[in-house]
């Protein structure tokens, strides 16, 4: 089993130093490693010079964006399965180590990921066991933490080029409404630097994570999501408090004490309303 890396890259020294060197220090036997860059100024393609010898294939010009970039990676790639691991995210160490005992029968191996804020902070994320559309109506899969067939790519095309940033989202909705199969291995596999174009850009992602869905769904379809989605939020919050025995049954007590003085209260209220027999023998 062949695995190809592909990282972009754009005058972000920092971040593609740190990523190379994670790339680099696998212990991997089978592993080609690409780089794309755009043409960068900053000292990237001096660095991509000093490691040359560890990287398979490297090219520095002007692309037409990020996917541009990512398609001209796919089209250099001759791995079983390509991971994209973009500029300034980073491999856990060693985590290639297991590689031959995951699951590489599958079209998407989809792994669990940190997201990097800062020194301080790093928080987790977990992919469904299963991974469906709905999963991505409203939230994403990082692609940094997939690992994708090749023949995917062949079947279905590249990646929109046409999208800014949402252009894995559309490629993610292609697949698996047409049956791709994922799996889940719970491993971490990335860091994934939160303070990329995707992580800054969020007015942008909505507007073309919702381009993307109305090009696979109808827009009946999607009211219909929205509304059963709202449903199953209910439902889960609910759940969540069902799941915490000694709060519910404290809700429970303190819903029926309030149902019995709302009754109570409209009973009075129903004496109050209703005149005496000496009221009405007055009035008339």
């Amino acid at each position: 089993m062949k695995l190809s890396i592909i990282t972009i890259n754009f005058n972000n020294y920092s971040g593609i130093k740190k990523t190379i060197e994670s790339v680099v220090g696998q212990k991997c036997s089978n592993l080609e490693y690409i780089v794309i860059d755009g043409d960068s100024t900053d000292g990237s393609v001096e660095l991509l010079k000093k490691h040359d010898k560890m990287i398979d294939f490297w090219v520095s010009e002007r692309d037409r964006g990020i996917y541009h970039a990512m398609n001209k990676g796919i089209q250099r790639a001759t791995g079983d399965y390509l991971l994209f691991l973009n500029s300034g995210d980073w491999l856990v160490d060693g985590i290639l180590d297991g590689a031959e005992s995951w699951e590489w029968n599958k079209d998407l191996l989809c792994f669990n990921s940190y997201h990097y804020f800062s020194e301080k902070y790093t928080s987790q994320q977990k992919p469904p066991e299963i991974l469906a559309p709905r999963h991505l109506f409203c939230k994403n899969i990082n692609h940094q933490s997939v690992f994708f067939k090749r023949e995917l790519f062949d079947k279905y095309g590249m990646y929109d080029e046409s999208y800014k940033i949402c252009g894995d989202v559309d490629f993610f909705l292609r697949v698996v409404t047409d049956g791709a199969c994922s799996v889940h291995v719970d491993n971490f596999l990335v860091y994934y630097d939160r303070h990329g174009v995707s992580s800054t850009n969020p007015q942008l992602v909505q507007e073309e994570r919702e381009r993307a869905v109305q090009r696979y769904f109808n827009s009946a379809f999607f009211r219909d999501y929205e509304y059963y989605k709202r449903r199953e939020e209910d439902l889960e919050i609910l759940l969540w408090y069902r799941e915490q025995e000694k709060l519910y049954k404290l809700l429970l007590v303190g819903y029926s004490f309030l149902n019995s003085v709302y009754r109570f209260i409209e009973k009075i209220k129903k004496k109050i309303s209703v005149p005496s027999a000496s009221t009405r023998r007055s009035v008339s």
